[in-house]
């Protein structure tokens, strides 16, 4: 079942309150998955290629299907550690450089930056971080490109 259907709200509810039940059916649904939720102030790893993806799973389901496919793709690239952030959980724009140093202006979610050795050397926000994603995950060479 993919992601969207699992944390669709049904019931009315507020705007607010929608996106919050979003967001925590999301986080409950990532439960065994290889995606690892990663907040401001935790370690990044830095032994692995490592892509951090921020989404806004409140309200994008465009987030939730790239979501699906970071976990189908997952697999097909077991050296690389893929942590994701929710954008509502960032207390403002400017904070966004402490989860993806050299981010700039952030118009669209995602919001993607990648690691290799501990160091970034990629970032990508809206339609670039998705081409981003695929480019590195979609590969038909089995090549992550990192």
């Amino acid at each position: 079942m993919a992601l969207r259907d699992k944390v669709r709200v049904d019931d009315p509810v507020a705007p607010g309150e929608g996106q919050r039940l979003r967001a925590a059916r999301f986080w409950a649904a990532l439960g065994g998955s290889p995606l690892h939720r990663w907040q401001e102030g935790m370690a990044i790893c830095s032994g692995a290629p490592r892509i951090l993806v921020g989404l806004a799973p409140g309200y994008s389901d465009l987030d939730l299907d790239l979501a699906d496919v970071l976990i189908a793709q997952a697999p097909r690239h077991p050296e690389v550690h893929i942590d994701v952030f929710d954008v509502l959980e960032v207390r403002g724009v400017g904070d966004l450089e402490n989860y993806i140093p050299g981010i700039g202006k952030v118009h669209h979610t995602p919001i993607v930056g990648v690691w290799r050795n501990g160091n970034i050397v990629q970032t990508g926000t809206g339609f670039a971080g998705r081409k981003l994603i695929l480019n590195l995950l979609g590969g038909d060479s089995g090549d992550p490109g990192l």
